[in-house]
């Protein structure tokens, strides 16, 4: 039983140093007890954040988002499927107070299938709050699960992160026809970077506003390592500005693993959200 449990473990912290590498790091800055219940976490966001490339066709994704829904309600009711990742999920001691932000995320995941993206920038704005708010909402709670947080932090937080997500995967969906910012992209240009560059500026607009209502509320008496992500965050968005809002040349600006770690650290010794 113990190598079952460590063997899950394993499973799920290897999927999150390989898959979300920037994620995995912050958890080497959470408390010790917590890293498990976070690694958990971060491997089922890879669970449902993959479904799109994992399946054939939307029909099939669908359930096997349903499957993680029915897997977490069966927890909740003493049933643990044998699957390392819901065993893991299994342990998070407040899972039961969890359930509706993590339902929430499947439900937004299920966008993911259809190749008509979103409308606009709100229903985009919406789309990042589900998958990337609510995922730091929940890491937030499991690090201060004795303690009263502002979720409205973290929320800030994880949308800017899944927002600048989107911006960077742009080249990487080239081939595809589904990408929450698929809306208003004419794919036949041979431009596609100066053609999309209005659409980045408004999104990189609500990023700021985003980690503005975030550092405006910091708040330093809880356990804020998940929201170490805005400090590479910040970074993304000087890569971003330095490629004139090129999506396709920022990464020849971006930082590379030693100064994200530093970044880190100033904002956990400094206790506080730059800017700049």
């Amino acid at each position: 039983m113990t190598k079952n449990i460590e063997d899950n473990q394993a499973y799920c912290m290897n999927m999150v140093r390989h898959d979300d590498p920037e994620r995995y790091l912050t958890v080497l800055f959470a408390p010790a007890d917590k890293r498990r219940s976070l690694f958990a976490l971060y491997a089922f966001n890879q669970e449902v954040a993959k479904t799109r490339e994992n399946v054939s066709e939307a029909m099939i994704g669908e359930i096997r988002l349903q499957w993680w829904t029915e897997a977490i309600e069966q927890i909740l009711s003493g049933h643990v499927r044998e699957h390392p990742v819901v065993m893991e999920l299994g342990e998070i001691n407040n899972l039961k107070e969890l359930a509706p932000l993590f339902f929430d995320i499947i439900a937004a995941r299920k966008s993911d299938l259809y190749s008509d993206g979103v409308a606009d920038i709100k229903a985009l704005t919406d789309y990042a709050q589900n998958v990337g708010g609510k995922l730091c909402d929940i890491a937030v709670r499991i690090c201060n699960d004795k303690v009263n947080v502002d979720n409205n932090i973290a929320v800030s937080c994880g949308t800017a992160w899944a927002l600048m997500g989107l911006i960077r995967a742009i080249p990487f969906h080239d081939d595809s026809e589904t990408s929450p910012l698929s809306f208003g992209i004419d794919r036949s240009a041979e431009e596609i970077g100066e053609q999309i560059k209005p659409l980045v500026i408004e999104v990189s607009n609500v990023i700021s506003e985003s980690l503005e209502e975030a550092a405006s509320g910091y708040n330093k008496r809880q356990d804020n390592s998940p929201l170490l992500l805005t400090s590479i965050l910040t970074g993304y968005m000087r890569a971003l500005i330095k490629a004139d809002y090129n999506p396709y040349e920022m990464h020849k600006f971006e930082a590379g693993k030693a100064r994200k770690i530093l970044s880190m650290l100033w904002q956990g010794i400094s206790g506080r959200i730059s800017l700049k």
